[in-house]
């Protein structure tokens, strides 16, 4: 009996001094420091060749990575005109304005059209990239409440060091400034040149603020520059020659960073549709961003051209029989922001020459001078959901004679996910 309490005292002292050994997942350091006092600190190693080596690490994936993301904006906007203001694509009256048109009578809609939905995928290895990207909004031609997608943007882009090359449909890469403008036609037949397009662009960045960038591009077979009845056959497409264009750019400097002075140019030759008359297409564009502080800026673009036509949303506007209509086209805008609160405001002007519109005349496709003045407001409401209120003031002298005025009011909502472009 006495041997075995002898033996249960030394267990139990051999469990005391090897508690703080013992402890597990659930113990905690004041469980073990109430147990033994803790044991010395080991001492350091000698820094000699007979130290333990390091343990082999894993061997590292090499293999890139892809992420994909969602994105897109749920959009409701109130519009409110006090006559016709789209008569340049009458199909989309109650989307967004282009001119005053001949139609006096007023009319308002609730228009869900700008819900954009897209996926971009990033694939990064090393110092490469790649990107690739499509997106849809509701813009289609079909009749109210049957809205179908329609692609706004679907390319691949290839990064590495400063260097970018871009295949597929987006935006203009020439005179690419765009005004801060809520109406869907961002200014279009109004003063500002742009589109979406397929496209290959090699963009190439020197230095901290220098950009150059090459670009071939143009709209798919059959959509060329003037309406039917010019070419009804997409295969019978004259137009062979894709755009030439390059942009020059000396950017990110200033108040913020955002100041930007660039000047670009575009040229083709084509065969003017239904003829066998050659002619050609050219632009040449200048555009600003100066920061006058860092939420007060200027900004705006001027360019001069001919034949400029789909490619610049100028539908109808290049051609007078088989001889290119010249044009002077151009925006200024003042923007401030303030902690939740963004203002724009805005006067823009597409004049044409008025000696290439002889023999012209109509009230709805083809104009002397389009003028557009706006002021907006954007207030970041909660989270991603925004509000927005702008009014658009339009005059428009009709190569007929006529001048028509009118008014265009609009509110929106809109929530965004994701990594909305523009």
């Amino acid at each position: 009996m006495k041997n075995s309490r002898i033996r249960n005292c030394l267990a139990a002292a051999l469990l005391l001094a090897a508690a703080p050994h013992m402890r597990g997942d659930g113990g905690t350091d004041s469980d073990t420091a109430s147990s033994a006092p803790a044991p010395p600190a080991p001492s350091p190693a000698p820094s000699s060749a007979t130290a333990a080596p390091a343990p082999a690490q894993a061997p590292q994936n090499n293999e890139g990575r892809v992420k994909v993301t969602p994105y897109g904006r749920v959009e409701l906007d109130g519009i409110y005109s006090s006559r016709g203001t789209n008569p340049l694509d009458p199909r989309q009256f109650n989307g967004y304005s282009t001119a005053a048109g001949p139609e006096p009578n007023s009319s308002s809609t609730f228009n869900p059209r700008f819900t954009v939905l897209g996926l971009v995928s990033n694939y990064t290895k090393d110092d490469q990239s790649v990107q690739a990207r499509i997106e849809f909004d509701f813009y289609s031609t079909d009749q109210a409440n049957l809205f179908t997608p329609r692609l706004r943007l679907a390319y691949i882009q290839y990064s590495k060091d400063r260097t970018k090359v871009t295949a597929g449909m987006d935006w203009v890469p020439v005179a690419s400034l765009l005004p801060d403008i809520l109406d869907f036609s961002i200014m279009g037949y109004g003063g500002n040149l742009w589109q979406r397009i397929p496209q290959v662009t090699v963009r190439q960045a020197l230095g901290k603020h220098w950009e150059v960038l090459g670009t071939v591009m143009r709209f798919e077979r059959g959509f060329t520059l003037q309406p039917r009845p010019y070419v009804s056959d997409p295969f019978n497409d004259p137009v062979k020659m894709p755009y030439l264009g390059t942009r020059i750019a000396y950017q990110n400097w200033g108040a913020g960073g955002q100041g930007l002075l660039a000047v670009s140019g575009a040229y083709r030759q084509f065969t003017v549709p239904s003829t066998t008359v050659r002619s050609r297409s050219d632009l040449v564009n200048i555009e600003w961003v100066l920061p006058l502080t860092k939420g007060f800026h200027w900004s705006g673009k001027l360019g001069h051209g001919q034949a400029l036509g789909d490619e610049f949303f100028r539908f109808g506007q290049a051609l007078n029989g088989v001889s290119p209509i010249r044009t002077t086209v151009g925006y200024s805008e003042l923007s401030y922001s303030h902690a939740r609160w963004a203002f724009a405001s805005g006067w823009g002007d597409d004049d044409p020459n008025n000696k290439d519109l002889h023999g012209i005349s109509n009230n709805n496709l083809n104009y002397k001078h389009n003028q557009r003045v706006f002021a907006n407001t954007v207030y970041d409401a909660f989270a991603h959901v925004k509000l927005g209120f702008e009014y658009n003031y339009l005059r428009t002298n009709w190569t007929n004679g006529d001048l028509f005025t009118g008014n265009q009011v609009m509110a929106s909502i809109f929530y965004s996910f994701g990594q909305e472009e523009k």
